[in-house]
C-alpha cells in the first residue's frame, strides 16, 4: 500500500512537468518507508501522442538501465487513464542536470587542438 501527499512542481520541460512528492510505502509486514521522489508526467494541456510516446520511451529506457550510482533509479511507472503516464524516480539532490551544470560551469573545461596554432588551449564549455 502506498500513501502520497501533495505534489510540488519543481520543473517543467518541452512536453511535461516534474513534481516532488513525499511517498510513504507500506510493505506486507506493515513497515512504513518514507521516500522523497520525483514524478515526471505529460502536461495535461498537451494531448499530442508524440509527447506521450517520448515519455514512454524514456520510461522504457529507465527500466532497461542497470543500477548505477550515477544513474537515476526508477521507483515505479504507472498510468491511470489514456495517454497519462507517470515516471516515479529517486529525487536528485542537486536538481536538474542543466541547472547543476550551469552552477558548476567553472569546474568544467574543454581541451581541444586549436586550428593553426598547433597547441592545446582550455576553453569553458557553454551549457
Amino acid at each position: 500500500m502506498q500513501n502520497t501527499q501533495q505534489l510540488i512542481l519543481i520543473g517543467s520541460g518541452q512536453y511535461g512537468s516534474v513534481f516532488k512528492l513525499n511517498l510513504n510505502q507500506t510493505d506486507k509486514d506493515g513497515k512504513v518507508t518514507k521516500t522523497v521522489v520525483a514524478v515526471k508526467t505529460i502536461d495535461p494541456k498537451l494531448s499530442d501522442v508524440h509527447c506521450f510516446l517520448a515519455l514512454l520511451k524514456e520510461a522504457k529506457l529507465m527500466t532497461y538501465m542497470a543500477k548505477h550510482q550515477y544513474i537515476v533509479d526508477p521507483v515505479g511507472i504507472c498510468t491511470n487513464e489514456i495517454r497519462s503516464l507517470y515516471i516515479v524516480s529517486e529525487l536528485c539532490s542537486f536538481g536538474n542536470l542543466q541547472s547543476y551544470l550551469r552552477s558548476e560551469r567553472s569546474a568544467f573545461i574543454d581541451i581541444y587542438q586549436c586550428e593553426g596554432k598547433g597547441k592545446e588551449e582550455k576553453h569553458k564549455i557553454l551549457v
